[in-house]
């Protein structure tokens, strides 16, 4: 259980539309072959619902909006130097209209968009994958924006 000092993991379950197909963001680190969606931990200060678009800003370039909590689940989470295990909120993120992806990241490391049945089995997770298919369906539910 966590205790008031522990922070939390955000992750990013981030989408867009693009010639009518929804794709999926993954990523992966130079040094590993497993894809994963964009999380870390929050900062001291910062909510988790921040610290997943901050992560998306780094991994990808780009700036999403956060549309609803997908899940959460004990996982490893980057925390800068290393990873630990950490209670995370995925959430659910849509790119932004029109936004051109930069070209760089910050974080060196491999992204890609995916169609879901394309990323599901790419995801090393069996927890994530699960989101995958959550997110997909909250996607569907939630109003247009």
């Amino acid at each position: 259980m966590a205790t008031s000092k522990d922070r939390v993991g955000a992750g990013a379950i981030v989408y867009k539309k693009e010639n009518g197909q929804i794709l999926w963001l993954l990523h992966r680190t130079d040094d590993s072959n497993s894809w994963k969606f964009p999380k870390h931990l929050s900062g001291k200060e910062e909510s988790s619902v921040r610290a997943a678009i901050r992560k998306t800003e780094r991994v990808a370039g780009l700036r999403a909006q956060v549309l609803e909590e997908v899940g959460r689940a004990w996982v490893s989470v980057d925390s800068g130097r290393t990873t630990r295990p950490a209670l995370t909120l995925y959430y659910l993120l849509k790119k932004r209209k029109n936004q051109e992806e930069a070209k760089s990241a910050t974080e060196k490391c491999e992204i890609a968009w995916f169609p879901i049945q394309a990323a599901r089995p790419r995801l090393e997770l069996k927890t994530e994958r699960e989101f995958l298919s959550q997110a997909n369906r909250l996607r569907h539910q939630l109003p247009p924006r």
